[in-house]
């Protein structure tokens, strides 16, 4: 009633609406939830964003609100490319590339700071090269790779696990290029001439020598 008592007998409107602030993706609200005689009225909202969030029920003239409701995140379940990788050079290192630990409804598990990630070549022609750091401990939920570098052109994706536990959605296809002579960089020298390439030139054991060293 006005003063806020129980109603032992109700008469009033035979359902209310809940619905939640703000909305949400993956809920079930809004819910129409049954009030038998005794004003009383139970339903199950289901939540899976985190979120705070304020449950209003109505009908009518007739409306209340909850006091803020938390939700946070479930157990850890898979993982997700939140930066993805770009389309480099051979040789020249990848942007940074971050990982997420997230639970079953793709929130950040940011508790998490035990895991460590390996990323991995899901498809492509080469591997990485020595040197690069394949594994990442997760900070916060996240795990941060920027010293991946592969020599071997061609079309990529990047695989992430954390073995025996999760693994998620290969990375989005990337493009190694292979080392182009840039334009204009010929430049002559008393003893002949001087190029530049648009990339390091990696010098490793497979590398072909060609007129001396």
């Amino acid at each position: 009633d006005q003063y806020g008592n129980p109603i032992t007998s109700y008469s009033g409107p035979s359902t209310v609406t809940t619905s939640i602030s703000p909305t949400s993706t993956g809920s079930s609200f809004p819910v129409t939830v049954p009030i038998n005689t005794s004003g009383m009225g139970l339903s199950l909202g289901i939540l899976q964003k985190v979120g705070s969030y304020t449950i209003t029920a109505s009908s009518g003239s007739f409306t209340g609100s909850s006091t803020p409701v938390a939700v946070t995140p479930a157990a850890a379940d898979k993982l997700s490319f939140t930066t993805q990788p770009v389309s480099t050079s051979t040789g020249v290192t990848l942007a940074p590339v971050t990982v997420e630990v997230l639970d079953a409804f793709g929130n950040l598990v940011s508790s998490d700071n035990t895991d460590v990630v390996t990323v991995g070549i899901a498809s492509g022609g080469g591997s990485f090269t020595p040197g690069s750091t394949a594994m990442a401990p997760v900070q916060n939920g996240v795990a941060t790779f920027n010293n991946l570098t592969l020599a071997t052109p061609g079309p990529y994706t990047l695989s992430a696990l954390v073995p025996a536990l999760y693994t998620g959605p290969n990375s989005t296809v990337f493009s190694v290029s292979p080392l182009q002579v840039v334009s204009g960089s010929f430049a002559g020298t008393p003893s002949g001439f001087s190029v530049q390439f648009n990339a390091p030139l990696l010098v490793n054991s497979v590398t072909p020598v060609l007129y001396g060293q």
